[in-house]
């Protein structure tokens, strides 16, 4: 069994690299190597060597075509693949891969989606008609859901994000804050959201000040994770120049970042993936709500996890918050539970697939 993965695949985005290594592991439980996993990528090189797939260049037409001509099956997904609101380009860019599944008569298996907004009557029809009403589709939150049958997709089912679907393994807490920070760009425009310039919306000084005052309340050093080195680490300096506290820096790879987040007594995110790893070690956190996966993510523990507003006017309440939830570990650790078992839920489609 040969397949496909279209993704946001080879990107400096160590969120969506976990989704791709949590991908691979599920097919391997199914009997499909990585032989025989032929993923479209940013990077074919880094691809190849990270996780040992084959692999397709994004914007290789013709590669992509051959791939797909001599897979048994197009897996879509995860990530939040649905939306239109960071590039008008976004969805074109990602459906036509199961386009060309179409044309070339491959069967088409979605998983772990993200639907964030989808702001056209045109990007609403674009996604009903590219998955009809048989397409298998698997989404990961409630919100998600929603916003499929918004637009007339009624078949979903709800899951949860494939990185909740790795082994859940307990680490113990060495005694740190992991905040996992990114710089925004504005919001939909003509150019992808990764070739635009990046903007620091919040005053450093005040989000320093902050967590300075979190740090002194709990007693803990801040370590500030990167997600994505090309954004996240000149940020988070710019923070670090203005506090007082113990600092230290990391910017992990795909197979380290779990342990780094694990290690920690709690985490603050906006980093949508450093709030699913904090799920899935049992570690307490502070959510940064700057879009609705967020919020359906906190809902799963509401003890063990906040979520403060994208502004700063909420950022006050964040050490006030940060105490409050420190010692809720068993919370997160009984919604975790719930969530693994939906996330194994995503490779159904596929296990009914094969087995025809």
């Amino acid at each position: 069994m040969k397949a496909v993965v279209s993704a946001w695949i080879g990107s400096n985005n160590l969120g969506d690299e976990l989704i791709f290594m949590a991908l691979l592991r599920l097919l391997d439980e199914l009997g499909i190597s990585r032989d025989d996993v032929t993923a479209i990528t940013l990077n074919v090189k880094g691809t190849r060597e990270t996780f040992g797939t084959r692999a397709v260049g994004h914007f290789d037409f013709l590669g992509q075509m051959q791939a797909i001509r001599q897979a048994d099956v197009l897996i879509f997904g995860g990530g939040g693949l649905l939306q239109d609101e960071t590039s008008i380009w976004n969805l074109p860019y990602h459906l036509s891969r199961v386009w060309l599944a179409r044309l070339l008569r491959k069967p088409v298996v979605a998983l772990g989606l993200g639907a964030g907004i989808i702001g056209s009557r045109l990007s609403g029809w674009l996604v009903r008609m590219t998955f009809g009403p048989s397409t298998p589709i698997a989404v990961r939150d409630e919100e998600s859901l929603q916003v499929l049958r918004g637009i007339g997709i009624q078949h979903a089912s709800q899951t949860a994000d494939l990185v909740l679907s790795q082994p859940i393994v307990q680490h113990e807490p060495k005694g740190y804050i992991a905040v996992a920070l990114r710089p925004f760009s504005q919001k939909r425009g003509w150019l992808p959201v990764h070739m635009r310039r990046q903007s620091d919306p919040k005053d450093p000084i005040q989000i320093a000040a902050l967590l300075d005052q979190a740090a002194r309340r709990t007693d803990l050093p801040v370590r500030f994770v990167s997600f994505d080195l090309d954004k996240d680490l000149t940020y988070h300096q710019l923070i670090a120049a203005h506090m007082s506290s113990d600092v230290s820096f990391v910017s992990p790879t795909v197979d380290h970042v779990t342990e780094v987040i694990g290690s920690a007594n709690v985490v603050i995110g906006m980093r949508y993936h450093a709030a699913i790893l904090a799920f899935l070690c049992g570690v307490p956190s502070i959510l940064i709500g700057y879009s609705p996966k967020v919020q359906s993510l906190a809902k799963e523990a509401t003890q063990g996890c906040k979520v403060i507003a994208n502004d700063l006017k909420a950022f006050k309440t964040l050490p006030t918050l940060l105490e409050e939830v420190l010692n809720q570990g068993q919370n997160v650790a009984i919604a975790r539970e719930r969530l693994h078992a939906k996330a194994l839920e995503n490779i159904v489609s596929l296990r009914d697939f094969l087995s025809r």
